[in-house]
């Protein structure tokens, strides 16, 4: 039997491909219009896969799918959150454990830029004058004008760790959508625990490791021995007195 460990990169194609398994499944589509469910569900599978406290955010996507064109596609969100309109959904890993809504990321996750190509094709989204930044007015030209996507096809999902992005998308995090989106997975409704728990079994099928059996292998791992001193111990801070008539606890 091969014990090797999974790679990390193995284990990030096992949660997008189980992610989108589940949702295509769930849906009963191809699982283009459902950001929010790839970004939740994967946020939490990835916590169960990785042990680290990704989190849901929501904001602006920016598409630039033609390099010769002055125009991008964009999802811009409105102020009110996902009630608002146009949004875009992902997961990420704040930095330094901060859990701000902004919060800069040490890993960004967007595990539908398979659905690139078809956001670009897709009326609701807007087109944009030139590339967009923060403090710029941007154009909304005629739906003629629509750049098409003229790159290599994107790959399944991102998985950024170094901060790098691709030249062809921006994720920019918005306040209140983010919020919205992070008390959707609070909320843990039926939709939700229905794709984690299809999620959670097409990763089973994909890497062969059961999650629970990773969590029995971290218990069986020898427990180093503790330099504190024991109850009936002279207690360290010299007083002459035990451990458990002094200092403990």
């Amino acid at each position: 039997m091969d014990l090797q460990k999974p790679t990390q990169a193995a284990r990030k194609k096992w949660i997008a491909e189980a992610v989108h398994i589940a949702i295509c499944e769930t849906t009963h589509s191809d699982g283009t219009c459902f950001c929010l469910y790839y970004a939740v569900t994967g946020c939490l599978l990835a916590r169960d896969v990785f042990g680290k406290p990704y989190l849901p955010q929501a904001g602006t996507l920016i598409l630039n799918c033609d390099p010769e064109s002055s125009k991008v596609i964009a999802m811009e969100p409105e102020s009110d959150g996902l009630e608002g309109g146009e949004f875009h959904c992902w997961f990420s890993l704040p930095d330094s454990g901060e859990p701000g809504t902004l919060s800069t990321a040490s890993e960004i996750v967007d595990l539908t830029s398979r659905h690139y190509e078809t956001y670009v094709a897709n009326p609701l989204c807007l087109t944009e004058s030139g590339v967009p930044t923060d403090d710029r007015e941007r154009m909304i030209v005629a739906d003629d004008e629509r750049p098409q996507w003229s790159l290599p096809s994107p790959p399944d999902f991102i998985w950024i760790d170094d901060g790098v992005f691709p030249d062809y998308v921006r994720l920019i995090p918005r306040e209140n959508p983010t919020n919205a989106l992070r008390q959707v997975m609070d909320d843990g409704d039926d939709a939700i625990r229905i794709l984690y728990a299809a999620a959670v079994s097409h990763y089973h099928r994909l890497s062969g490791v059961k999650l629970r059996d990773r969590k029995k292998r971290r218990k069986s791992r020898p427990q180093t021995k503790s330099n504190s001193p024991g109850r009936n111990s002279p207690c360290p801070c010299g007083s002459g007195r035990k451990f458990k008539k002094c200092c403990y606890g």
